[in-house]
């Protein structure tokens, strides 16, 4: 029998099965070639370690903990199969709302920060109360700007007035905003990449106790980069009132 680059071919043709090519060092080893099932394989010690059948089906180490990539059902789709452990599940490519892309991602499993671009970035810019922005009564005025690169993002923020001992307020609001210096004009409805809280009440003066405006996460999805404004605004008489705070974006996709 012929020699090939220290391997051993040999050609066979049985009654049962289709003739099949192998290619062996030792018996057991080797790569082969299925003719019956149209595809081809590679085995270890008599261990497939993978093959590939006609129809697209790859198998990976086909024991208990194989991995199968095959066709699906229709059109486009592949599906990928583990089949250890028991409750494995199979994903299928695209899925049937169509998706043309995807991604897995195992969560992290330490108090570590998602890197820029990639989904749970996070970005938080504050103010502490020494620097806290002067107001005057009926002008907004930004606390904060904040750049966000493309892409869908939460974003939330927290304004706390700091009014002087005398202040009377009637109304304190903070809003996320698109436009430095201004407020959306809607109070509570997010709208383009926009909202504004406002509280109010018959004048008051709240003494040395600061008053504080929770913006909750809100949707801002970006084409491009673009800054982000954490805005205060009050109606007050008397004497000062000024404003610090955080703003909080979080890349959601």
């Amino acid at each position: 029998m012929a020699k090939v680059a220290g391997f051993s071919p040999v050609i066979e043709d049985g009654s049962v099965t289709a003739p099949s090519l192998s290619f062996n060092s030792r018996p057991g080893t080797g790569f082969y070639l299925l003719s019956a099932s149209g595809g081809f394989g590679f085995a270890q010690d008599a261990v497939n370690i993978f093959s590939l059948g006609a129809t697209g089906q790859l198998t990976l180490v086909p024991t208990a903990n194989q991995l199968i990539i095959q066709p699906g059902g229709s059109g486009n789709q592949f599906t990928i199969t583990a089949t250890n452990p028991a409750a494995s599940r199979t994903l299928t490519i695209p899925d049937s709302g169509g998706n043309t892309s995807f991604f897995m991602r195992k969560g992290s499993s330490t108090n570590d920060a998602a890197s820029a671009g990639d989904v749970g970035e996070q970005l938080a810019t504050n103010v502490a109360t020494g620097s806290a922005v002067s107001l005057s009564t009926g002008t907004a005025a930004t606390i904060i700007t904040q750049s966000l690169t493309a892409g869908d993002w939460d974003v939330s923020g927290v304004v706390v007035f700091k009014p002087g001992a005398s202040t009377s307020i009637t109304i304190w609001a903070a809003a996320i905003s698109g436009t430095t210096n201004a407020v959306p004009a809607i109070i509570g409805q997010p709208t383009s990449n926009e909202v504004l809280i406002q509280q109010a009440a018959a004048a008051f003066v709240p003494g040395a106790n600061d008053l504080c405006v929770s913006i909750p996460p809100m949707r801002v999805s970006l084409a491009s980069t673009t800054n982000v404004y954490l805005v205060a605004k009050s109606t007050f008489s008397v004497s000062t009132l000024a404003a610090y705070g955080s703003i909080r974006a979080r890349r959601i996709r």
